[in-house]
């Protein structure tokens, strides 16, 4: 059974460090997709997602990740997914073509 999403904040000056750890599956979207509404709504310039202990991403958590890089993409000037991820996360990131991405300059 996956585990639960711990998603913590930490924030230098313009730059949010976002900390998702657990599992971003159907039971998780929901809350994950609320912390970025509002992390959207912040005067942000760089956001790093740092998803070295994500451990599990099914579609629906893979969908609710697009739909919050999109949100803040809108809304700072660049977005890196930082850290080593797991295999599994990992293709699944490179399948929906979001390993390593920043958005444009």
């Amino acid at each position: 059974m996956p585990e639960d999403l711990n998603v913590a904040v930490l924030w230098s000056g313009g730059l949010a460090l976002v900390e998702v750890a657990g599992s971003l599956d159907a039971s998780t979207a929901f809350g994950f997709e609320q912390h970025v509404t509002a992390l959207a709504d912040q005067r942000i310039r760089r956001v790093s997602l740092d998803l070295s202990r994500l451990t599990f991403l099914d579609p629906t958590g893979l969908s609710a990740l697009e739909s919050a890089i999109r949100r803040l993409r809108a809304r700072c000037d660049d977005i890196v997914i930082a850290g080593a991820v797991s295999p599994s996360v990992n293709t699944a990131l490179e399948t929906a073509a979001l390993d390593g991405v920043t958005s444009p300059a």
